[in-house]
C-alpha cells in the first residue's frame, strides 16, 4: 500500500471530513492518530467510532483527547503518536469550528466567539504544525496538509469570523 510504514495525525478526526481523511489514510496503509477535543460523551464516542471503523478495514489507529489551541496538548499529541506508532510522517490540520456558528453581522459577533473560532481554526493549525515540525525536520521528511473552507475565496454573509 502507498502509505505503509507512515504515521499520520488527523486533528478534528472524530467525525465528518476528519473521519473521512483518517479512514482514507488507513486504507492506504498509514497508522493513524485521531485527535479531537472532548466536550461530552458524544465527542469521545465519535472518536472511538472512527478508530473502530479503521480497525474494521484492517487499519491501525488510536485516539488522543486534546485541544489544538493548547500548546501542551499539541506537544503531547506528537509524543503519544511517536510512542504508539514509532514515528510521525503526516499531519492533517482539519480541526475547525463551523457547526453551531450562527450567521450574524460582524458587529454582533462577541469577542469570545471570535477568539474561540480564531483559536481553533487558525492558532490550532499553527500549534499542531509547530509541534510536528521538529520531528519532520530531524527525519528530513514530512507532509503537512492545512485545510480551509472555500469561503476563504468566496466569502459567506454573516460568517466573518469563519471566513477570516
Amino acid at each position: 500500500m502507498r502509505l505503509n510504514d507512515r504515521v499520520a495525525i488527523v486533528t478534528g478526526g472524530a467525525r465528518g471530513l476528519g473521519r473521512a481523511f483518517a479512514l482514507r489514510l488507513a486504507q492506504a496503509g498509514a497508522r493513524v492518530m485521531v485527535m479531537n477535543i472532548v466536550f461530552n460523551d458524544k465527542d469521545l464516542e465519535d472518536m472511538k467510532e472512527t478508530v473502530h471503523l479503521i480497525g474494521e478495514i484492517g487499519g491501525t489507529a488510536q485516539f488522543f483527547e486534546g485541544d489544538v489551541t493548547s500548546e501542551s496538548d499539541t506537544q503531547s499529541m506528537v509524543e503519544k503518536t511517536i510512542a504508539a506508532f514509532g514515528g510521525l510522517h503526516i499531519l492533517i490540520n482539519n480541526a475547525a469550528i463551523y457547526d453551531g456558528l450562527v450567521r450574524k453581522p460582524f458587529d454582533e459577533i462577541s469577542l469570545d466567539e471570535w477568539d474561540r473560532v480564531m483559536g481553533v481554526n487558525v492558532k490550532g493549525a499553527f500549534l499542531a504544525t509547530r509541534a510536528v515540525f521538529p520531528v519532520m525536520k530531524q527525519q528530513e521528511y514530512g507532509k503537512i496538509v492545512n485545510l480551509c473552507s472555500e469561503t476563504a475565496f468566496t466569502g459567506s454573509h454573516g460568517f466573518v469570523h469563519y471566513v477570516s
